[in-house]
């Protein structure tokens, strides 16, 4: 059977990190190897981690960021497999086995993922998250190609329905949208080779776009259940940024990706354009509401066919502007 190394990158999550240890250590078997990865933590991760130390191999880092985390934990991985759990987020059970059944059956697949459930700040759960996370109504038949039935491949974990394996390509996908939850991610160490790989450079979305160059390596698999929780806390997370370094981000990562590649340009360069325009959209209504117009009209000008309303508010004072936005709110609301 396939071995696999787990990556745990935590920063200042002693209250949280025994969580998901313990929902890792039910389901590893011999060969199996935990790698904690701790980021310069300030609070006391190393206390508490203390009792698991003949379980998990720990390794403390200068601050670096979630992507040089990963990094060290892919580098210090041995398995032939890498998975990742952020230290606030938890495994399903028989998350493991099942995606190592997946893995061993079909040797030409790269990666694999699934849907995920969340809790919001209280606690409060939300199940197959990942439609709403992506925004794409198509079934995976159509996005992915169609499915067959796990019970085909493996037997099904006590109390588990069947479900279905997906397998294609997802790198157009993951132009459009965030598809995949690294909690959720099992790859191939040495078939990624420099593909698995995290972006250091980047303030947010580093996962983003590893995921991007795995997809163009090779096949994923999608299978159709959750295997993994995502917690909501009142902590910190990468994903609190703000919305202007948000777009400016996804915007460097399409344009160093799918914007260099030529031969997906030659294909799908309708769709790339379409979605870096959507992008660069957002970005500029998020300058002009906070009153960097300058900005916001340098962007103006790498946008084809801007809407008139917004090039007509990134001439105007802020304040102008925000009573403009105010005013089309108020009018819009009253013809809903």
């Amino acid at each position: 059977m396939l071995t696999v190394s787990i990556v745990i990158p935590t920063y200042n999550r002693a209250h949280l990190i025994t969580r998901a240890l313990r929902s890792i250590l039910g389901q590893i078997s011999d060969g199996d190897e935990i790698i904690v990865i701790d980021d310069g933590s300030t609070d006391n991760t190393e206390q508490v981690l203390a009792p698991f130390l003949d379980k998990i191999r720990y390794i403390k880092i200068p601050n670096s960021g979630a992507g040089a985390a990963r990094n060290r934990g892919i580098r210090e991985a041995r398995c032939d497999l890498v998975a990742f759990l952020d230290s606030d987020d938890e495994w399903m059970p028989h998350k493991l086995e099942i995606q190592k059944n997946v893995m061993q059956a079909f040797p030409e697949v790269l990666y694999i993922m699934s849907d995920f459930a969340i809790t919001d700040n209280h606690g409060k759960p939300e199940r197959r998250y990942l439609r709403e996370w992506h925004g794409d109504p198509r079934s995976w038949d159509e996005m992915l190609g169609p499915g067959v039935p796990y019970s085909g491949v493996a037997a099904l974990p006590d109390g588990y329905s069947d479900f279905k394996i997906h397998i294609g390509s997802m790198y157009l996908l993951s132009m459009l949208s965030f598809f995949i939850s690294t909690d959720t991610l099992l790859v191939r160490r040495e078939a990624a080779g420099d593909s698995l790989h995290y972006a250091e450079d980047l303030p947010l979305f580093e996962d983003w776009e590893c995921e991007a160059h795995l997809s163009k390596k090779g096949l994923a698999a999608f299978i159709d259940i959750e295997t993994a929780w995502q917690h909501g806390h009142t902590g910190s997370r990468l994903t609190d940024a703000d919305r202007q370094v948000r777009w400016t981000t996804r915007i460097k990562i399409m344009e160093r990706i799918w914007g260099t590649d030529q031969e997906f340009l030659r294909e799908h360069g309708e769709d790339y354009k379409r979605v870096l325009s959507e992008q660069r959209l957002m970005l500029i209504k998020d300058l002009i509401f906070h009153g960097n117009l300058i900005e916001a009209q340098r962007e103006l000008k790498l946008l084809d066919n801007a809407p008139l309303f917004i090039k007509a508010l990134a001439l105007l004072p802020q304040p102008v502007v925000k009573e403009a936005l105010r005013l089309r709110r108020i009018f819009r609301s009253k013809l809903n």
